[in-house]
């Protein structure tokens, strides 16, 4: 049997199996990947962190799907955007930079959670996020946050 790509991989331990125990590895070191590679590019590059984009995205699941360890999103049929209440599914959020689009932050959500009220939530996380530079929210909660940002 051939090779993957002539990188040495055998296509057999190519499956589903092996990406889920990847990503259940790095599951727990996530917030410090993302600071790792966001607050370094932030300061290297110089970028201007007064404006955040805050985008929800809804991933829908096929199959039986186990109960997630806890801690973990859990999948619920619920209202995505593309009108298919029959699958269930996770929603996640990712803040980046507008200048440059560098990742800062990233939150999972149960499926049937509300898009609105994670909003809140995430833009109280980023007060602490260190790659978000520092800054403090002012303001109503919006979808366009006005931050005042510290050195």
């Amino acid at each position: 049997m051939g090779r993957v790509g002539g990188l040495g991989i055998d296509p057999h331990v190519l499956n589903d199996d092996r990406v889920g125990r990847a990503l259940d590895a790095v599951a727990p070191e996530l917030d410090q990947i993302v600071g790792s590679v966001g607050a370094p590019a932030i300061g290297v590059f110089g970028l201007d962190v007064a404006r955040l984009h805050w985008d929800l995205t809804s991933i829908w699941l096929y199959g039986a799907d186990p109960d997630p360890d806890g801690g973990f999103p859990t999948p619920r049929c619920g209202h995505p955007k593309d009108r298919r209440p029959d699958l269930k599914q996770v929603q996640t959020g990712l803040a980046v930079t507008g200048d440059g689009a560098v990742p800062v932050l990233h939150r999972a959500y149960d499926g049937g959670a509300g898009e609105v009220a994670q909003v809140v939530g995430a833009m109280t996380a980023l007060k602490s996020s260190p790659a978000a530079g520092g800054c403090c929210w002012s303001g109503t909660p919006s979808w366009s946050p006005t931050p005042t940002c510290g050195p």
